[in-house]
C-alpha cells in the first residue's frame, strides 16, 4: 500500500497534485490501493486534485481520512476537463472550507461506484460532494452518503 500522510500544498493536491496537460488518447493515471490520510491544501484537493486539461485519473480500493481543503474538494476535487472514476474505495472525515467536503468537481466528470462517504462536512455546499459547471457530471452507482454536512446546501451531495 502506499501512503500519503500528513502532507501540505500550498495551493492544491496536498498529497498528490495532477498538473499535466494532456490529450485524452494517453492512458489514464492509476491511483490503487492507497491511504491519503491528514493532508491539506490551502485551496483544493485536500487529499488530490486533478487540473489536467483532459486527464483521466481512476482511483480504486483507496481510503481517504481526514482530508481538508481550504476551499473546494477536502478529499478530491477535480477541473479542467478532468476525468476522475473512483471505485471501491472509502472517504471518511474530510472537510472543505466551502464546497465538496469529500470531493469536488467543475468542469469534470465524477464517477463514484461503491464508495462509502461517510463524516464529511464543507462550509457552504455539498458535505459530501459538490459538482458546478455546465460541462460538469456526476453519477454515484451502489454509492453511501452518511452523516455529511453542508451549512448551506446539499448536506450529502449539491450540483449547480
Amino acid at each position: 500500500r502506499t501512503t500519503f500522510t500528513e502532507n501540505k500544498a500550498g495551493t492544491s493536491g496536498g498529497g498528490v497534485g495532477f498538473s499535466l496537460n494532456r490529450p485524452s488518447k494517453v492512458d489514464p493515471s492509476i491511483v490503487e490501493d492507497c491511504l491519503f490520510d491528514q493532508n491539506n491544501a490551502t485551496l483544493t484537493g485536500g487529499g488530490m486534485d486533478v487540473n489536467s486539461r483532459f486527464t483521466t485519473v481512476h482511483v480504486s480500493t483507496t481510503r481517504f481520512h481526514h482530508n481538508y481543503a481550504g476551499q473546494r474538494g477536502g478529499a478530491v476535487s477535480g477541473s479542467a476537463d478532468a476525468v476522475i472514476t473512483v471505485t471501491d474505495s472509502i472517504m471518511a472525515n474530510n472537510a472543505a472550507g466551502d464546497a465538496g467536503g469529500s470531493a469536488y468537481a467543475t468542469a469534470t466528470s465524477l464517477t463514484f461506484d461503491n464508495v462509502s462517504v461517510t463524516d464529511s462536512v464543507a462550509g457552504r455546499a455539498g458535505g459530501g460532494v459538490a459538482i458546478t459547471g455546465d460541462t460538469s457530471a456526476g453519477a454515484f452507482t451502489s454509492t453511501s452518503f452518511r452523516r455529511c454536512n453542508a451549512s448551506a446546501v446539499g448536506g450529502a451531495v449539491a450540483a449547480w
